[in-house]
């Protein structure tokens, strides 16, 4: 079956060419295999020669365009990474735009070693440097659009004890923080997290003197607590 030329697809018979990739299924045409969404399988991969139709070429394209090897591998034989035309011209597109836009991608800084990285921040990984960051500035962390993300995800990775160490400066402002939906998402993650993993020793011990405190100032204050 012939491949769409990328000169085509990507120059002025685009849309002539989007629109017949997406026509009913015409008779001696062979169906996209990968969607099966009775359209043609009207774009050929080189070189193995195995098609597929141009939404599935674009979805392909879509899933790799971030990706450093933007290569795509035949979804039938798997074989070495296989180059579209459609999706060579589609990247070189994008890239040409970005630099036009935004200028060349400013190099990055070369990756630290853990070891080097502990030794320069008194031992701490990057989570506990993130930890010891966040810990003075829960609560506005808590209600921010986008710190709030951080604060839960925070909360899902640190180990038991660092998590009552994070409830414990996030809790007493519990009322308050009713006062917005995403203090209430906050807490109510550390709650689900304290129930999970703080179960055995001193952690469950600390984790139910944190809830026990958390109820206390919701009983305390009623009237505030109405969320």
């Amino acid at each position: 079956m012939a491949a769409w030329p990328a000169a085509n697809v990507w120059g002025n018979g685009k849309a002539a060419i989007i629109a017949a990739a997406h026509r009913p299924l015409q008779e001696g045409e062979e169906e996209c295999f990968v969607c099966r969404n009775d359209v043609p399988a009207s774009v050929g991969l080189q070189p193995c020669q195995h098609t597929l139709c141009l939404s599935c070429v674009d979805s392909m394209r879509s899933a790799n365009i971030f990706k450093a090897d933007k290569g795509v591998k035949c979804p039938f034989c798997r074989s070495d990474p296989i180059v579209i035309s459609v999706l060579n011209e589609a990247n070189r597109a994008a890239a040409t735009a970005a630099n036009a836009r935004d200028g060349p991608a400013p190099e990055r800084p070369p990756q630290i070693p853990l070891t080097q990285f502990k030794q320069n921040n008194q031992g701490n990984d990057p989570l506990g440097v993130l930890i010891h960051a966040a810990l003075p500035n829960t609560e506005t962390m808590a209600v921010h659009i986008s710190a709030t993300h951080v604060l839960q995800k925070l909360i899902d990775l640190v180990s038991p004890t660092e998590l009552t160490v994070i409830t414990s400066t996030l809790f007493p402002a519990g009322v308050a923080l009713t006062n917005e939906p995403k203090g209430v998402f906050a807490m109510l993650r550390c709650l689900d997290q304290l129930g999970l993993r703080c179960t055995e020793g001193p952690v469950r011990e600390r984790a139910m003197k944190l809830a026990d405190g958390l109820c206390g100032s919701f009983l305390e204050s009623p009237q505030q607590a109405s969320v």
